[in-house]
């Protein structure tokens, strides 16, 4: 397990339940292949950067974590 790694899933089946358990399961997104694939990626790509940003700026900093220990 690592939480610096998104998993996504391109697939051809169409199906909601494989596609729920694939996001069950850990997958970030589930992408059906089709004409917008390039698009969908795309977007997909944009969410994975905005979560990235959001986790790492929650994350404290060295100091801030010694100072904490310290409290």
């Amino acid at each position: 397990y690592n939480p610096d790694i998104y998993v996504v899933m391109i697939s051809g089946q169409e199906d909601m339940r494989t596609a729920l358990n694939t996001l069950r399961y850990g997958a970030f997104d589930y992408i059906i292949k089709s004409e917008t694939l390039p698009n969908d990626i795309s977007k997909t790509l944009e969410k994975v950067e905005l979560v990235d940003q959001k986790i790492k700026s929650k994350k404290p900093s060295l100091v801030q974590k010694i100072i904490n220990l310290a409290i």
